[in-house]
């Protein structure tokens, strides 16, 4: 019912708001080559294949089919939904727990998937930062931009390389997970004191 209210209320109220009609749409929807629409769909349907292997990798004993349609049902849900991206996760939680695994190695798989697609995300938008101010700095423009451009990228780097780290090495897990313990143990003994 939540699902259908929205897309009544989304079918109503996106042309209003963009100021434009579903006819307009239509048109230029229409007007996509096919070729080059069935070409996104493969390159699509290529990268949620690529990305079974991560999720095979993060809950071992995860069929590679069983990684797709978890991708696939957790995205439909979260970017239907709102909020719908802890309603993913429950869905994906559910799903691995009917087919035999462990709350923990749920869990474990929902952290590590979700710290991989961090650090990919990061890394791809750091790669183009990059890349984006040392081409404004060698044409000589706008040397503000390329500086801002540079600070982002190191930003990023400096978040990025840490959470590649927590992905590559369970040592540097090890430890975060202790240092994390000892804060949630604090943080209650002092909300039991109170």
């Amino acid at each position: 019912v939540l699902v259908l209210l929205t897309a009544a209320v989304l079918v109503a109220l996106v042309p209003h708001a963009a100021g434009t009609t579903w006819g307009a749409v239509t048109g230029v929807v229409a007007g996509v080559d096919p070729w080059a629409c069935a070409g996104l769909v493969a390159l699509w349907a290529a990268g949620l294949w690529c990305y079974t292997w991560v999720l095979t990798a993060a809950l071992p004993g995860l069929s590679r089919g069983r990684a797709l349609l978890l991708n696939l049902s957790g995205s439909a849900v979260s970017n239907v939904l709102p909020l719908g991206g802890a309603a993913g996760v429950a869905l994906n939680a559910a799903m691995t727990r009917s087919w035999g695994h462990s709350r923990r190695e749920t869990a474990s798989y929902a952290v590590v998937s979700n710290v991989v697609d961090v650090v990919g995300k990061l890394v791809v938008a750091g790669g183009i930062t990059a890349v984006s101010a040392l081409s404004l700095h060698a044409a000589g423009l706008d040397p503000a931009g390329s500086g801002a451009l540079l600070l982002t990228g190191a930003a990023v780097a400096v978040v990025g390389l840490p959470l590649g780290l927590l992905a590559v090495s369970a040592r540097a897990t090890a430890l975060l997970g202790r240092g994390l313990q000892r804060v949630v143990s604090a943080a209650g003994a002092a909300a039991a004191h109170q």
